[in-house]
């Protein structure tokens, strides 16, 4: 009784990704979006945060280049040994959406983590931002079900050549 009487007025706690610092809100809409309707348990392992526009913009994106690019967030596991990776970089005009896939195709670091490996990746647009998702399993096909159903048009779809 004492305890429940303590934590009465404590709300109910409801797992969801982590926010760290600013987001741009277009794109931590989407990656709320595609985090509820993946299916990912918990949702609480995962982070969103800022990509900084800085000279490591490109390799944290997963990008050669940043030409055409106002800015960029990510989704990733916390703190595990999980291979997934979600990244929405934005240009600055819907025009330049081809060259940012293009460039997100052809860079796919398959071995971006130590000890575990994503099977597949794909990227997607959706107006004037570009989505990639690295990952395997319930991860990744979770991920894609979300976005076909948030209205993302895939692009590109890719199989990790080292499996």
């Amino acid at each position: 009784e004492a305890f429940g009487e303590l934590l009465k007025d404590t709300p109910e706690y409801v797992a969801q990704p982590q926010v760290m610092g600013e987001v741009d809100s277009a794109r931590l809409e989407a990656l709320m979006s595609l985090a509820y309707g993946s299916g990912i348990e918990p949702l609480d392992s995962l982070v969103i945060m800022e990509i900084p526009m800085d000279d490591s913009f490109g390799f944290v994106a997963g990008l050669s280049q940043t030409d055409g690019i106002v800015g960029g967030s990510q989704c990733n596991p916390m703190m595990m040994t999980t291979a997934y990776s979600c990244v929405i970089v934005t240009a600055e005009d819907a025009s330049e959406t081809n060259a940012i896939v293009r460039d997100f195709a052809l860079h796919v670091d398959w071995l971006k983590w130590v000890c575990v490996a994503p099977t597949h990746a794909f990227v997607a647009v959706k107006d004037n931002m570009v989505l990639c998702v690295m990952g395997s399993d319930q991860l990744y096909y979770g991920t894609k079900s979300a976005a076909d159903a948030d209205g993302w048009t895939i692009l590109e779809e890719l199989e990790n050549p080292n499996m």
